[in-house]
């Protein structure tokens, strides 16, 4: 738009001042942008010759244009009362209102110009740009077509009508209406073919309704053809990430950065620096942003972009604070609010991040990377149902029937209930005994702080065997997470043995202390460890170790390849259950699955693995285990998915026997609810 009025405004100086020869070097100022000089030229004549009307009204235009608007205001004021109902002072009136910014009055007033002369050229012009400045692009288009009708093929009126429909494809894009934005980026690329800027523009259309292949397209014609060039290697850089070709948007962004001229160096070595970023190189990253606010330290543009490489690289604190001394500046920065709102949704703070996204919505309305943030919190905040059945078998005998059905919903963004129910009949095909595990239970988790996370479970475990019992179990768990890359859950849980039949008809209950620690480096390399000590209601006491070190290969879809080590050790042998004096087990893994993607819709996990196990003195076993999971999600808010799993080693199961499970989960969560907390 500024661009625009910028044009229009040199337009009006070569039509309203261009009427007397000797004045003709200052025309030529005017209409070649040389405000400054302009206005020194007819403030020297204007001491000749001080109630000069073109002068005068040259001199306000160069002075207006350099952003005096109050003076050149005062000029065209002076000169209406001199010359009452002059056409062309009245049009530099209107003109001077668009400077400064009263949109609506010169449109009042450009009205009142058409309306007296409608064959002026610079009147519709003038009116044409109000509506723009008003985002009413069809008037604007209107008036545009008719000051063409006056001046048919005029170079600055096709010009003007360009970036009126740059600007209301933008408008439709915001409103998401794909089709209408596109049909007026194809017209301008038929009145003006190869228009840098259009093509630009359709590009970043195409990336936006993730038609990838196509936006880089658009992009390669400008980079073959040497057009805008630092433009279209950043758009293709971005669209390259969107791909998950992070390597080739690295390089797209270099080469932004070797074609980039003065004016356009700090954009691209933004765009570079985020480049590093999805690379997790951020400290060369910081290093190119440090650079620029040593020689810019105002910079808006380089705050934003220093705020979301600390949020990637797990600098809440400080990128939160970025962010909020943005806004003190820039109250309606779309980055900084939604910045700030992303911020706060990795810390699980969404009271205050649905604030920051409401806030964006308000000034950005419709905008789709802002709707987007609101169903990511609908799908973590809404009413959630889950459903897992299945059955399990091994070869000592054992078969198991299995029902799972959980709700949960939240009482507040930061406490969320559940209540949950389970079913387990169990049976053995070789002694006939059988007998069925029932819990009730119900939930609580609280996100105390970002750092501090609390959870329970009451639950009522009923027995029916040879009898009917029931059991008060409960859990009770807290998380801590410190120096950015590390968790450590302390939990206390009660616990029922119910794998087989003649474990549940046994009663035995367990006491279990279970410490988690998981390290997840910025290297790639996670470190994942567990420790149980549990305490039988048979006086039988456990302590098992379990540690991965795994290297994530991949994040979109997530591979990842690591070590297994667990030890078991019992007090000593029970003849119900399995419960060696030592057991040792040690294999390699690999993971790939897609299930946390949220876009995907057909959903898998592939898990393998494979060692050796060895229990007590016995010689050393070869073992291996697999889980197949395939499922589809229609929408983000719906899935089902059918698994099949398969185990030999005798730490997967109670029974220390092999093991097979298959079954099918589903998952539904009620979107929308989450809109109440904006009370």
């Amino acid at each position: 738009m500024k661009v625009l009025m910028i044009f229009i405004s040199l337009l009006f100086t070569f039509h309203v001042c261009n009427a007397q020869q000797t004045l003709q070097s200052g025309f030529d100022m005017l209409e070649k942008g040389d405000f400054r000089q302009a206005a020194d030229f007819f403030k020297t004549y204007l001491k000749t010759d001080p109630q000069n009307r073109t002068a005068l009204l040259c001199y306000g235009r160069a002075i207006g244009l350099l952003g005096d608007v109050k003076e050149a205001q005062q000029i065209f004021a002076e000169l209406e009362q001199r010359y009452p109902g002059d056409f062309e002072i009245r049009l530099n009136i209107a003109e001077s209102l668009m400077w400064g910014k009263q949109f609506k009055q010169a449109n009042t007033l450009y009205h009142s110009l058409t309306a007296s002369q409608p064959g002026s050229f610079p009147a519709n012009l003038g009116y044409a740009n109000s509506f723009a400045a008003l985002l009413q692009y069809d008037s604007a288009t209107l008036f545009i077509q008719k000051a063409l009708t006056i001046m048919p093929g005029n170079k600055g009126a096709l010009t003007s009508l360009k970036y009126i429909r740059l600007a209301q494809a933008d408008q439709y894009t915001r409103k998401q209406k794909y089709n209408a934005a596109m049909a007026l980026l194809d017209s301008n690329l038929h009145l003006f073919p190869g228009d840098p800027q259009t093509i630009i523009a359709k590009a970043n259309l195409l990336t936006t309704t993730e038609k990838y292949d196509a936006a880089l397209k658009n992009y390669d014609y400008l980079i073959k053809n040497n057009l805008s060039l630092t433009d279209a290697y950043l758009g293709a850089s971005y669209t390259l990430f969107l791909q998950r070709r992070k390597q080739t948007a690295l390089t797209y962004a270099e080469k932004a950065v070797a074609t980039a001229d003065t004016a356009g160096i700090r954009k691209a070595k933004i765009g570079l620096a985020t480049a590093l970023g999805w690379n997790g190189r951020y400290k060369e990253a910081f290093r190119i942003l440090d650079t620029l606010e040593r020689s810019d330290p105002g910079n808006q543009d380089v705050h934003l972009r220093r705020a979301m490489l600390l949020e990637w690289s797990k600098n809440f604190g400080r990128s939160l604070s970025l962010f909020r001394r943005t806004l003190l500046q820039v109250p309606t920065s779309f980055d900084a609010n939604l910045g700030t709102a992303d911020v706060l949704f990795a810390q699980e703070m969404d009271a205050e991040s649905l604030r920051y996204v409401d806030s964006t919505l308000k000034y950005f309305p419709g905008q789709k990377d802002a709707m987007a943030f609101m169903d990511r919190l609908s799908l973590r905040h809404g009413p959630t149902f889950t459903t897992q059945d299945y059955r399990s078998t091994d070869i000592g005998g054992n078969i198991a029937y299995n029902i799972n059905a959980a709700v949960a919903f939240d009482i507040s963004p930061p406490l969320r209930m559940s209540v949950l129910y389970s079913s387990r009949f169990a049976s053995n095909k070789y002694d006939g005994s059988n007998a069925r595990n029932d819990n009730y239970a119900l939930g609580i988790r609280w996100r105390i702080k970002p750092w501090w996370l609390a959870s329970g479970v009451l639950n009522n475990a009923v027995i029916f065997a040879d009898s009917t019992s029931s059991y008060i179990q409960t859990e009770l768990a807290t998380e801590f997470k410190f120096a950015k890359w590390n968790t450590l859950e302390l939990k206390y849980k009660s616990d029922l043995q119910n794998f087989t039949a003649s474990l549940i008809s046994s009663r035995i209950t367990m006491n279990n202390f279970i410490a988690t620690y998981n390290l997840n480096t910025p290297i790639k390399l996670g470190l994942f460890t567990q420790y149980y000590y549990s305490a039988y209601s048979d006086n039988n006491k456990r302590n098992l170790l379990f540690a991965s070190l795994y290297y994530n290969i991949l994040t979109d879809p997530i591979l990842k390849a690591g070590f297994n080590y667990n030890l078991i050790r019992f007090k000593y042998p029970s003849v119900v259950y399995f419960s060696p004096d030592h057991f040792t087990s040690m294999e390699i893994f690999a993971d790939f699955e897609n299930l946390d993607i949220i876009k995907r819709r057909f959903l898998y996990q592939i898990i393998g693995a494979t060692g050796s196990q060895r229990i007590d003195d016995q010689r050393s076993q070869w073992i291996y285990r697999f889980n197949i999971l395939a499922g589809y999600r229609p929408v983000n808010n719906l899935e089902i998915c059918g698994y099949y799993m398969h185990s030999n080693s005798a730490g997967s199961t109670v029974a220390g026997y092999a093991y097979t499970e298959y079954g099918i989960k589903g998952k539904w969560i009620l979107k929308g609810i989450y809109q109440k907390y904006r009370k």
